[in-house]
């Protein structure tokens, strides 16, 4: 059992420190394109992303979008869809600086380390999939542009 949680935690942090590369990197590809219009607060995307003339930030009609008022909407869609994801991994990230500190204060005691234990494992995987389920919508989206 303790094998497992190790190989659990040791691949939690392979895949971690692999999408905060991915993560890291996104902003300087947008620096790099020049769009102000996408302007990013924390990490989280603008919810029109996809759907605006670059040229004058405007929101264009759905049929000049690929996929037409379908495409519009699922664009939409995602972006939302990838903003709530992204606040479960800031969630997720609270939950094992949570963690951490219940096992600062637990003071020996077995009961409460294991606690603190089982919400950092617990948190680390939420981070994961949160991770993992933000460059999928990522791909996702990017096929429908």
């Amino acid at each position: 059992m303790k094998r497992l949680q190790t190989a659990l935690l040791a691949a939690a942090l392979l895949v971690t420190t692999m999408g905060t590369l991915g993560v890291a990197s996104a902003p300087s590809v947008q620096a790099a394109s020049g769009t102000s219009c996408e302007k990013r607060l924390l990490t989280f995307p603008v919810w029109y992303r996809g759907v605006y003339d670059p040229a004058t930030c405007e929101i264009v009609s759905p049929d000049k979008v690929k996929g037409g008022l379908p495409g519009f909407i699922w664009q939409i869609a995602l972006n939302i869809i990838e903003i709530a994801l992204q606040a479960v991994g800031y969630l997720a990230a609270a939950y094992i600086i949570w963690g951490g500190y219940k096992y600062i204060i637990s003071t020996g005691n077995p009961g409460d380390m294991a606690n603190a234990k089982k919400t950092i494992l617990n948190a680390i995987i939420g981070l994961v999939i949160s991770i993992g389920s933000v460059g999928i919508v990522n791909l996702i989206a990017g096929a429908l542009r």
